[in-house]
């Protein structure tokens, strides 16, 4: 049996790489959060 050590750190770096990817745009996506107040959201719908 043959274990490629370099071919598992690659393996593990391109994970790394999916996941920092991955939290890069969850970051992006929770800047473009808001939040409204009970008084803003009756508001809106006109209550």
């Amino acid at each position: 049996m043959n274990i490629n050590i370099e071919t598992d750190i690659d393996l593990n770096i391109q994970k790394v790489d999916e996941l920092v990817s991955k939290l890069e745009k969850l970051e992006d996506k929770s800047k473009m959060l808001c939040f409204l107040t009970p008084s803003e959201f009756a508001e809106i719908r006109r209550m």
